[in-house]
């Protein structure tokens, strides 16, 4: 079930739980529930659409354009409109004496031995072009995660770009993995402890700061 967090004659934002899909991506995935076609039995988006996803077992806000104009508008603007904050709580300390807030911007590649798994690749890590292409699948795209806080051990973050499983593959290749991040590395846990707190929008109108609260589990 999806908690609707502000609906306006625009844009709908809902807090989608972990453990659904926000959209059905492959043929295997239409019998199953997910956020999209949940939303489509209550809410009319046909001339509009999903903004963005959320990995199946990440909770969080989750945006949907509701007419054809915001769903061009916001696809074609994303970046500069929409600023998107997580939170994560991590298996083990930093391993790391970063200064906070400190900037994680390590490409990212899917791997090449599972189509589950990406990697990061740091620059000191000095992987040659040949070892480069027996490990990565296609080409690195460039991904850049802020952690903005540190509350023991949560970690408030802000994803500035949006590659597939960044926050994790970005964490985990620090040496913290997310705690129930099975796929990363991450400590044993019912739940993968990854949520999408908060984010700000401009529209043609206004700013909206829209925030889902945190799952019962996080507690």
């Amino acid at each position: 079930m999806n908690q609707i967090l502000f609906e306006n004659e625009d844009l709908l934002a809902v807090n989608k739980p972990a453990g659904i899909s926000s959209a059905p991506l492959t043929e295997e995935d239409r019998g199953r529930p997910n956020a999209l076609d949940l939303l489509q039995e209550s809410h009319s988006l046909s001339q509009g659409g999903l903004l963005h996803r959320l990995d199946h077992d990440t909770s969080g806000v989750l945006l949907f354009g509701k007419n054809k104009k915001t769903y061009e508008l916001f696809r074609k603007e994303w970046s500069e409109r929409v600023q998107k904050f997580y939170r994560a709580r991590i298996s083990d300390e930093l391993s790391t004496d970063w200064p906070i807030p400190h900037t994680i911007d390590w490409p990212i590649g899917n791997s090449k031995k599972s189509s589950k798994k990406v990697i990061a690749v740091r620059p000191e890590d000095s992987v040659t072009h040949r070892r480069l292409e027996k490990i990565i699948r296609g080409k690195l795209r460039q991904a850049k995660t802020i952690i903005l806080k540190k509350e023991e051990q949560d970690l408030h973050l802000q994803l500035i770009t949006g590659v597939r499983h960044q926050i994790r593959v970005h964490l985990s290749t620090a040496g913290c993995p997310i705690l129930g991040d099975a796929l990363y590395g991450g400590k044993k846990a019912a739940q993968l402890y990854l949520h999408a707190e908060k984010v700000i929008v401009q529209t043609e109108k206004e700013k909206l700061e829209i925030e889902a609260p945190l799952p019962d589990y996080w507690t």
